[in-house]
């Protein structure tokens, strides 16, 4: 069987073209069913890999675009995307996703972060805004046999042979998830699958790209209790100190934007994982002092929380900050995090599946976030005092 492709020459020659368009779908669509159906036929030999499992797997996606624009459908149909797009990626002939559901509200997230916006006294700009952003969502999934949690193999060598792995929690997979070894696609393939979809949907005004995917697992080393510390913070910053003592919502802002600076950058990612579980609940601003022409110092508290476990005791207090931990730890390179004034809604006491650096944020990272922070406030209309972050000093007088 062959395919002779000759040139198109006439009056018809338009509506040929599109006859031979609509084909080419057809095919491409017939290609996509069969492939589910010669899936399906392979279901008897599955059953010999051992019992059927329905388990679930909780993904964060982080993205760049506009989420204010995102409606409830939308979030629903990059669930569908996400759903279409490791269909066409994943080699597992014994996998199926049965459904995904999105933990992230979209309306809900909206009342929430209007009350934060009133709070600030500030209202939502006209004009579209780009960011990155996250949401969440729990996905439900069928297999057979398998004895690896979660549905993405690793980049690295180890993950992806599906051996002798141990991630920040639970104990190494002694062997391959099935007889057709670990058949789980990468992240970085699914995210490039994802994206093309992404492209050729209607969505793509609202969301341009999916930076990373990452995937959670709760931390059960332990039964853990809360613990509740403050700390003292100074921040130099640039901009008009003198505008910025007039305007209340604007410091209300950058004690929002400090908050959300520090919990971002210790949300789950692929690459730290904080197993103390610090998070920041409330920076109260304390003083504000010049320096020279357009820099001044501020200062804040911050209470946070953290997790020890309860058969450890009282626990000594900790700081809000790590150090980088070796020099194979060069720290986070990217800001995939999510910049959203509210969200995302994620599992207590989780890290990512691969995250193999345990460790909360440098002050390096931090400033990093906060910087982005205030170019994104500024954009939005709610900060004009502040312009940078010239330099800052994490006071080490904390106490709980």
């Amino acid at each position: 069987t062959y395919l002779e492709i000759k040139p198109i020459t006439g009056t018809n020659s338009m509506s040929l073209l599109k006859v031979f368009r609509l084909l080419v779908v057809s095919v491409a669509i017939i290609d996509l069913s069969l492939g589910k159906h010669l899936r399906s036929l392979q279901g008897n030999d599955c059953s010999t890999l051992g019992p059927e499992m329905l388990r679930e797997t909780t993904v964060s996606m982080n993205f760049y675009g506009n989420p204010d624009a995102l409606s409830d459908e939308d979030i629903a149909l990059l669930a569908e995307v996400l759903k279409e797009s490791y269909e066409v990626v994943s080699d597992d002939p014994c996998f199926d996703i049965i459904e995904i559901v999105s933990v992230d509200n979209g309306a809900a997230r909206r009342e929430l972060t209007s009350e934060v916006y009133d709070m600030n006294n500030r209202a939502l700009d006209d004009e579209p805004i780009n960011f990155d952003f996250t949401f969440v969502f729990l996905v439900s999934y069928q297999c057979f046999g398998c004895n690896i949690d979660g549905i993405y193999s690793n980049d690295g060598s180890r993950r992806r042979l599906g051996i002798n792995y141990k991630g920040p929690t639970g104990p190494a997979s002694p062997k391959p998830i099935n007889k057709f070894g670990d058949k789980r696609p990468k992240r970085s393939t699914f995210t490039k699958e994802f994206n093309k979809l992404l492209i050729s949907s209607d969505m793509s005004s609202k969301v341009a790209i999916l930076n990373r995917v990452s995937e959670e697992k709760q931390v059960n080393e332990c039964d853990i209790k809360t613990k509740i510390g403050k700390t003292e913070m100074s921040i130099t910053f640039q901009g008009d100190y003198k505008t910025l003592v007039e305007e209340m919502q604007e410091i209300n802002a950058l004690e929002q934007g400090i908050m959300k600076a520090y919990n971002a950058m210790n949300q789950v990612n692929p690459y730290t994982c904080d197993k103390s579980f610090r998070k920041i609940e409330r920076v109260e601003y304390r003083t504000l002092a010049p320096v020279q022409n357009d820099v001044f110092v501020m200062s804040f508290e911050a209470s946070y929380e953290w997790g020890v476990c309860k058969n450890q005791g009282y626990g000594k207090a900790i700081g809000l900050f790590d150090k980088n931990i070796s020099i194979f730890d060069a720290g986070r390179q990217d800001l995939f995090v999510d910049f959203q004034e509210v969200g995302p809604a994620e599992p207590m006491y989780s890290c990512d599946i691969q995250a193999k650096i345990e460790r909360a944020p440098t002050k390096d990272e931090f400033s990093r976030a906060l910087r982005r922070i205030i170019e994104i406030r500024t954009a939005e209309g709610k900060i004009s005092a502040v312009t940078d972050v010239a330099q800052y000093n994490i006071v080490t007088n904390f106490w709980s």
